[in-house]
């Protein structure tokens, strides 16, 4: 699927550094909605389906209001990601790094 002119796939994780966003405007939260808006240039509708986690004092934290409650359908309204999504995330981490 196309965003904005940009190719993404089903999967794809993007990960910033906080201080590398602050300059970006996002009406959707205070950091996720940065973090889409510096890939895409726009704030996401509830048709994108994503997953927020942060990594805060060297822990890494699977929550996000912004994402993880959007109301498009495949949410949960709760802030925290779910199991099985979390799994998947934890195991792409521990590749990367």
């Amino acid at each position: 699927w196309y965003w904005n002119g940009i190719h993404c796939k089903s999967g794809y994780i993007i990960i910033k550094k906080t201080k590398k966003i602050q300059h970006e405007k996002s009406k959707r939260g205070i950091v996720h909605g940065k973090v889409f808006q510096s890939v895409f240039k726009e704030d996401p509708d509830n048709s994108v389906v994503s997953g927020g986690f942060s990594r805060v004092n060297n822990v890494w934290k699977y929550n996000s209001k912004t994402c993880n409650t959007a109301n498009n359908g495949y949410m949960d309204h709760h802030k925290d990601m779910g199991k099985i999504e979390r799994t998947w995330i934890e195991n792409a981490i521990k590749q990367w790094i």
